[in-house]
């Protein structure tokens, strides 16, 4: 599972707040705009139809021969399989399940499959990474080929070309930004709560990462645990919407954390060093996506997702306050006060 694979979640998340849901012809199948996501089932994107997400919590998703997914198809607790002559211009992920891609399919981004296999047909091109393990090779077609192998076969520059590595570069320049937008705004709101969700990242860093690395590890199993009840199955959007709402908020905690760190005493602003903050992560979202060194900045933005979503968990989300006399400037009730002399 990559960090791209992540982001139709969160994406499905929000459009789930912001537009109308309304029911399909199908029970649990719903219809969030262009998106096709379902609960407790799968999602089927018919031969000829065109769609953005296909999303299934705790079901498959199949997208018949000659159809078109526009942004990424993603099962929770089942397997995806792409037919003959399909497109999926995102990502393809499973989670607890198989990713079966059939001949002349083009998948623009990743393949990645947790817990099961990735079966990729020869004449289907894959722009992106595979994660995951495979029974198929360029000379081994079907069933009798050789055992499963755990394989991660990287992006390829040759194949991407340069237009598909600046459309890795605008992508993400257009996440940062949304991130930036949507932290600005939670300071602009709530300045007291937000400077004291960022004292732990003061204090013990490592407890910090601990506990969002907790919060991680405990998101897929009870998000799995839910898509198994028909009450819970429905909890689901919420569980996402209120981890993703703990991201936003521990992006904008670290990232003030860093750019404090950064800017020089007598000109510290929460804008400043808002601003600041992002800039660095934006650059290691940049490096991110290029081979080799990608890895290690891919790990550093982990490390900091981690860190700030541990903050907010300890800060038990701003409203634990602490003894003003043990705080370090400036004073957790005043984000924008100026520094003394």
């Amino acid at each position: 599972m990559t960090r791209r694979s992540l982001l139709p979640l969160a994406a499905l998340a929000w459009a789930a707040l912001l537009v109308p849901a309304t029911a399909s012809a199908e029970l649990g199948v719903l219809a969030v705009g262009s998106d096709r996501i379902s609960y407790g089932q799968s999602v089927t994107v018919a031969a000829g139809d065109e769609v953005h997400d296909a999303v299934s919590f705790g079901g498959s998703v199949v997208i018949e021969e000659g159809a078109t997914v526009t942004g990424d198809a993603v099962a929770m607790g089942g397997s995806v399989r792409v037919e003959e002559g399909a497109t999926v211009q995102g990502d393809v992920t499973a989670l607890g399940g198989s990713v079966s891609i059939g001949a002349g399919v083009t998948v623009t981004g990743d393949v990645a499959a947790l817990g099961g296999s990735v079966d990729v047909d020869p004449s289907a091109e894959v722009l992106g990474s595979r994660v995951g393990s495979s029974r198929r090779s360029h000379h081994h077609h079907g069933d009798g080929g050789p055992p499963a192998k755990m394989i991660i076969i990287p992006d390829s520059e040759e194949s991407r070309g340069l237009a598909g590595f600046f459309s890795d570069i605008v992508s993400t320049t257009a996440q940062y930004l949304t991130v930036l937008v949507l932290a600005f705004l939670l300071i602009v709101a709530m300045p007291k709560r937000i400077d004291r969700m960022r004292r732990p990242l003061q204090g013990d860093l490592a407890k910090s990462i601990l506990a969002g690395l907790l919060l991680f590890i405990a998101f897929l199993p009870v998000t799995l645990l839910l898509v198994m009840t028909v009450v819970g199955i429905f909890l689901v959007p919420v569980l996402l919407l209120a981890y993703l709402a703990t991201a936003v908020l521990g992006w904008t905690v670290v990232s003030l954390r860093v750019g404090r760190r950064l800017s020089p005493p007598g000109k510290r602003t929460p804008a400043r060093e808002l601003v600041l903050g992002m800039l660095v992560f934006f650059g290691f979202g940049l490096l991110a996506e290029i081979p080799v060194i990608g890895f290690a900045a891919g790990l550093v933005l982990l490390l900091a997702t981690l860190a700030g979503t541990g903050a907010v968990v300890l800060s038990r989300f701003g409203e634990r306050r602490v003894d003003p006399a043990a705080e370090l400037w400036p004073p957790p009730d005043d984000l924008s006060a100026a520094p003394p002399a």
